[in-house]
């Protein structure tokens, strides 16, 4: 592997999250050393999940500020220009507003907020006016994505896997609300990861149009989508014409013993799903070309353990076949990203305790560190 320059798409991205980290808030003025305080811990404004707006021209983040008075915490989203400037705040609720969302136009912002009791996505223009619901789902959204497109947008909730809509999930929480049992009865594994219990429900994934309506769940049935504890956002994405998507699901209802969670396509007007993997460790993090010819994920080797290499994998739509990008790497791949021009793809490593970027080349198989 050689050393090589950053390319003007790979440094505009760097320096924007840098940027935002950076400079979103001035800085207090230099004061004598003292001891860190608890007080000191609850006035830091924590900012996260920067993203860069289509035009390049605005990052959208949030930012989480705590409030001991109320024993709460409150995430607003803020606006800031790329090429610098004041930063100011897109939502003001005393709610949780995170995960912000471009549309491809550049003209709206979806995003999950908890201003109405559970998180539901909602929208708003970035250049004024209020945010509106989208969606009211009995168990709450989360996870949103916008289609290339503009048409839809995807997201997952939790659902009973024997109701066959929405107003049946809807009952059946209700009725849980009222019964006065709160013992839980389970006859299979996996009934809890860390602290976070099953009860009786599946997360699916769904549809909305962006103009609103219903939502059709893509995935039913009696399986998680994305895999229960070990799934996120990241496990499921639109193809670039927004037809179809593509999303990691355990198939082997073994789930407390299995790894293996294998990638699925499915249109998004509805239909079965069609697997994608065979691999018997894990698949996950799918991600389309930008030309749409290909799909980069990441897979395990290893059944059965969690702690596996993740190797950065590529499927070629035209062929049917798949490669490993980074067998000549011994790191475990983290998050990646496509090149504008599909030639090639960008992608971290937890190497030496950082988290240097590397990229590859598409067609030659060739790794560059470039930072």
């Amino acid at each position: 592997m050689r050393a090589a320059p950053f390319t003007p798409f790979s440094r505009r991205a760097i320096w924007a999250l840098i940027f935002s980290a950076l400079c979103a808030f001035p800085m207090r003025a230099a004061v004598s050393k003292r001891p860190f305080t608890f007080d000191d811990l609850m006035a830091i404004q924590r900012l996260g999940d920067p993203q860069v707006s289509p035009d390049g021209k605005w990052i959208a983040f949030t930012v989480t500020t705590m409030d001991k008075a109320r024993n709460a915490r409150d995430t607003n989203i803020w606006l800031l220009p790329t090429t610098g400037g004041e930063p100011r705040p897109l939502t003001t609720h005393p709610a949780a507003d995170v995960r912000p969302r471009w549309a491809p136009d550049g003209r709206r912002l979806a995003f999950i907020s908890t201003r109405d009791g559970t998180p539901q996505i909602w929208t708003m223009d970035v250049t004024g006016g209020e945010p509106q619901p989208l969606t009211r789902f009995p168990t709450g959204a989360s996870g949103v994505l916008w289609s290339p497109d503009g048409q839809h947008l995807a997201f997952t909730a939790e659902v009973y896997p024997d109701c066959p809509d929405e107003a049946c999930t809807r009952r059946r929480e209700e009725e849980r609300a009222r019964s006065q049992v709160k013992a839980r009865i389970y006859t299979r594994l996996l009934y809890r990861h860390w602290d976070t219990w099953k009860e009786g429900k599946r997360r699916h994934l769904f549809v909305i149009p962006a103009a609103g309506g219903t939502a059709r769940d893509l995935t039913p049935g009696d399986h998680d989508v994305p895999p229960f504890a070990l799934g996120g956002p990241d496990d499921y994405a639109f193809s670039p014409d927004g037809s179809e998507m593509c999303f990691a699901r355990k198939e082997s209802h073994d789930e407390a013993l299995s790894t293996n969670s294998d990638l699925w396509i499915v249109p998004v007007r509805g239909g079965e799903p069609r697997r994608l993997t065979t691999n018997p460790a894990a698949d996950n993090s799918p991600l389309y070309s930008p030309d749409g010819r290909y799909i980069a994920y990441r897979a395990q080797e290893r059944p059965g353990f969690e702690s596996d290499r993740w190797r950065l994998m590529l499927y070629d739509r035209q062929t049917g076949r798949t490669r490993s990008l980074t067998d000549a790497l011994d790191h475990w791949v983290e998050e990646f990203v496509w090149a504008p021009d599909s030639r090639r793809l960008y992608f971290t490593v937890a190497e030496g305790g950082a988290f240097p970027i590397y990229a590859v080349t598409i067609a030659t198989g060739e790794i560059q560190k470039l930072v």
